[in-house]
């Protein structure tokens, strides 16, 4: 009967965790939603698969030419985007719903990794208010959905190593083999990530018959990539080898420099993930309460830590960046590297609960946890420290849709021209989606009544060129909407 109750309060947390997940990770999403042109490319693929069929073999394009994640993201967003007749904030809140699984996962992999259920629920809790992850699943991409399958991925390895048993290397495997066709530079980490725990012997190799299966499985999820580069004369691979002997070319900054933008990353992982509060004296103060936990664990267990050498190596997962410095600064890259951070962190608190000392000071980290929580959400509030949100900075949601609105209320029933001025310039395939999505068939290039929208960051230059471009035109109105300008214009 008490084991009964006991399942029934743990299914009961992991359901509360995972709608609190949800909340936080929705919360002011319908104004706040970047939708740039990456978002409008990709929804009109998947609109495309929907309705004309048109299979894809390959994703959305990497930052390297000719490179591309997997198609499983837009197979993956049909129903959404099918049922909801092209909302992007339906796509949205599945990735949402996928990405609120994370904190669940972490509670299963922390049960198991510290054998108590009450660090678990801290884990789980640590995971639900993560601000890196927070920000991960609210912005629509291909990243989001590899986040909790890398973490599956980790858990399985885990049970390998721990249980024996070898039908959870290949579970490992194909977590892993899917998360990279979310984000495919996971080949190259997880490949380095795998073998330094072969070799280290943190990770015992598996039997013939385990790997042979593996890479079935492994050939088989890779299968339309595979086809795709037979179909391209081997473009795939050509590409790749030519876009990296091109970043070896490339004129590299110095180790040092490289080293230090390396460690300045890792660095904003580490605050992001546990929300620390954007302070030095609050970082290193964590640094310092987590590093006494783990020195606690070494010394006890005479350098014989396997939980922390199996964390650290995942933390490192990105170590073969240093030879790409060019790609250092890419947030996206990093996204596993959190996941091992938090357990590692927790690893630390927990070692520091068994003595008194060590209460004290996990005190001064739950305050600290506590101010750094409140600011995440000020940030959510605002729109803050979204790293995707680069040169497009004051773009979102409510202020696209309230200016098409406006747009189309303004033309009264007439034909009219939405001719967009973008970051990056002549990239208009966000605003293109959006207006065929409220307002389809109510534009043609051929109007005279033409409204020009100016995305924050065009350069006044390129701004009178452009509207030179359209021809002889008179100024009827201006209006702002946001970090948005809209003009009127009339073709003469």
């Amino acid at each position: 009967m008490l084991k009964k109750n006991s399942y029934q309060l743990e299914c009961l947390f992991l359901l509360g965790v995972f709608l609190v997940s949800v909340i936080i990770r929705f919360y002011k999403l319908p104004q706040n939603l970047f939708f740039g042109y990456e978002q409008g490319r990709d929804a009109q693929i998947i609109l495309d698969i929907c309705k004309n069929y048109q299979f894809k073999l390959v994703g959305p394009k990497t930052d390297l030419e000719g490179i591309y994640h997997g198609a499983y993201y837009y197979y993956l967003l049909i129903i959404p985007y099918f049922f909801s007749n092209g909302n992007p904030l339906a796509a949205s809140f599945v990735l949402i719903l996928i990405s609120s699984t994370l904190p669940i996962i972490a509670y299963f992999f922390a049960k198991k990794m510290f054998h108590s259920i009450s660090w678990a629920i801290v884990t789980a809790i640590l995971f639900c208010v993560s601000y890196k992850f927070i920000i991960f699943s609210r912005w629509l991409s291909n990243v989001a959905p590899a986040i909790p399958i890398l973490a599956l991925s980790f858990y399985f390895l885990w049970l390998f190593q721990t249980e024996k048993k070898q039908r959870f290397f290949i579970f490992a495997v194909v977590c892993a083999a899917f998360a990279a066709q979310f984000e495919i530079i996971l080949v190259l980490f997880l490949s380095w990530s795998f073998l330094l725990l072969w070799i280290t012997r943190v990770v015992s190799f598996p039997k013939i018959k385990t790997c042979l299966l593996s890479c079935f499985f492994l050939m088989l999820i890779f299968l339309p990539h595979i086809i795709f580069n037979f179909r391209n004369q081997n473009t795939l691979i050509q590409t790749a080898l030519l876009s990296t002997q091109a970043l070896n070319d490339q004129q590299k900054p110095s180790f040092n420099s490289t080293l230090f933008a390396y460690s300045q990353q890792y660095q904003r992982v580490f605050q992001r993930s546990l929300s620390l509060p954007s302070s030095q004296d609050a970082l290193l103060i964590t640094l310092v309460i987590i590093c006494s936990g783990l020195f606690l664990i070494l010394e006890q267990k005479k350098l014989r830590a396997f939980e922390i050498f199996f964390l650290v190596i995942l933390i490192f997962m990105t170590l073969p960046l240093l030879h790409f410095p060019q790609q250092i600064d890419l947030d996206q890259l990093y996204l596993g590297v959190g996941i091992p951070m938090i357990l590692l962190a927790v690893l630390g608190w927990k070692a520091l609960w068994q003595k008194n000392w060590g209460k004290c000071l996990l005190v001064v980290q739950a305050l600290i946890l506590i101010l750094g929580v409140s600011q995440s959400f000020h940030k959510l509030r605002t729109n803050q420290d979204t790293f995707f949100i680069t040169v497009q900075e004051g773009m979102n949601y409510a202020d696209q849709t309230a200016l098409l609105k406006y747009v189309h209320q303004d033309a009264a029933g007439q034909i009219y021209r939405l001719t967009p001025l973008t970051i990056p310039y002549l990239h208009p395939e966000g605003w293109q989606y959006l207006q065929s999505y409220f307002f389809p068939n109510s534009t043609d290039d051929g109007s005279k009544l033409v409204y020009v929208v100016i995305e924050k960051q065009v350069e006044p230059y390129w701004q009178k060129k452009w509207t030179e471009d359209l021809g002889k035109s008179t100024l009827v109105e201006e209006k702002t909407f946001g970090q948005l300008r809209l003009e009127k214009r009339l073709l003469q």
